[in-house]
């Protein structure tokens, strides 16, 4: 049996308003506060939309009766509607938010001295949902908001209203649902029943797949494998109580040589890789990167001539991902490649990447398991190199810590001879 709705609230919130005249969502505001007018200029129209466009599906979602909508001449159309400078007086910004879901191209961004701290997309849908960023490191500082439509093909187009700064987070009347994993390659997951008690973990696993290509992939003469396992459990955030997932603990008696650089510089740390000879495909390593760091950081697995498969932090967009454009054998489904992305909380605080690489797989556990990502890549025979990168001048490393890994199917076909009875 689901929850009983809850009525959305956001208390005594400074109302920032997406709209700008009469028509705007300012008229029928049900929070207390302070309205302040944002966009002073619709440069998505003439004026603010009333809801749905020409031949655009129903929108609602959203407050009073405007909003912005970039679907002015359908998914074709681009622009960017940008907001006079404002104070962060609030410790979260929240909004309501629909259209594309594409990265960097319908989305809403905050920026700080020109930078973008914050960035939010909608979901692929015409309905507006809330969604809330926690800004309380940037009180006091001066910001400005961009409404991005930078993309022409499906889903071309953002709908933004009701923007509001407060004490605590905008929430809906209904719990969204919310994703395990942001990579394409996990599904299904089932988790043990019969651990012991005095245990206490729940651990599952997943089919590391997807039914889109999954009758496809260029592998013999098994297809697909299994996620690690993972133990889950729950931890308080800014969004309220989320999911998180950590390696099992056993993994660990897989590890063997192990190695360590305790912080410098990218090209310190390329430097260290190369002269130890770190490389392969069965690895497991925590990389640390420093609070300060910005820009565009990462490591480059399966490296070889003319493949790579990314895993990186965009600080400036507030996101991390895996890019498998180029990861090797991609040709053999029109999905395989891409980038899949995952928003962080806090972008530019301290960031801790554990990451296991074996044959095929990568997994990603994003700050001891508050983001994951499960991708396959197929790259060629010979590329194995592994390099770390930063588009910053002077970014630097805190820590990297690289264990190569021994193989855990010897160890279970040995089992079998062990307990298996013969006929």
């Amino acid at each position: 049996m689901s929850a009983p709705a809850r009525p959305p609230a956001a208390p005594d919130a400074s109302i920032l308003s997406a709209t700008s005249t009469g028509n705007s969502s300012r008229s029928t505001l049900p929070f207390p506060g302070r309205s302040r007018s944002l966009f002073p200029r619709a440069d998505f129209g003439e004026r603010p939309a009333h809801g749905a466009l020409a031949n655009q599906q129903t929108v609602d979602g959203f407050r009073g009766r405007g909003l912005v909508n970039s679907f002015l001449d359908g998914d074709k159309s681009r622009g960017t509607l940008t907001s006079p400078e404002f104070e962060v007086d609030h410790g979260y910004l929240s909004f309501l938010i629909g259209g594309g879901g594409h990265v960097g191209e319908t989305c809403m961004n905050l920026l700080v001295d020109g930078r973008v701290v914050r960035t939010a997309t909608g979901d692929n849908t015409e309905r507006l949902k809330w969604k809330s960023w926690d800004v309380r490191e940037l009180r006091g500082k001066k910001a400005t908001l961009e409404i991005v439509d930078r993309h022409s093909s499906g889903w071309g187009h953002i709908n933004v209203d009701h923007i509001l700064l407060a004490d605590a987070p905008a929430r809906p009347a209904s719990e969204p649902a919310l994703w395990a994993d942001f990579g394409p390659d996990f599904y299904a997951a089932v988790s043990w029943s019969d651990v012991p008690k005095r245990d206490s973990r729940r651990l599952w696993i997943g089919w590391m797949s997807n039914w889109t290509y999954a009758n496809d992939v260029p592998t013999s003469p098994w297809r697909s494998g299994m996620s690690l396992p993972r133990g889950l459990g729950l931890r308080n955030s800014a969004d309220g109580i989320r999911l998180v997932q950590k390696p099992a603990r056993e993994l660990k008696k897989l590890r063997g040589r192990h190695d360590a650089f305790k912080g410098g510089t990218f090209e310190e740390a390329n430097a260290w890789l190369k002269a130890r000879a770190i490389q392969g495909d069965t690895l497991e390593f925590v990389l640390e990167f420093d609070a300060s760091t910005e820009g565009n950081q990462g490591v480059k697995l399966f490296k070889g001539v003319g493949e790579e498969t990314i895993v990186g932090v965009d600080r400036n967009r507030g996101w991390v991902y895996v890019d498998r454009t180029r990861s090797g054998n991609v040709t053999f489904h029109p999905r395989f490649s891409g980038a899949h992305t995952a928003t962080l909380a806090a972008p530019h605080n301290r960031l801790k990447l554990h990451i296991f690489v074996d044959a095929c797989a990568i997994e990603v556990f994003v700050n001891d398991g508050e983001r994951v990502l499960t991708d396959l890549a197929f790259p060629s025979g010979n590329s194995r190199a592994m390099e770390l990168f930063g588009t910053e001048k002077g970014a630097r490393i805190s820590a990297l810590d690289v264990w190569s890994l021994k193989s855990s199917w010897n160890k279970f076909a040995q089992h079998l001879e062990t307990t298996v009875p013969t006929e």
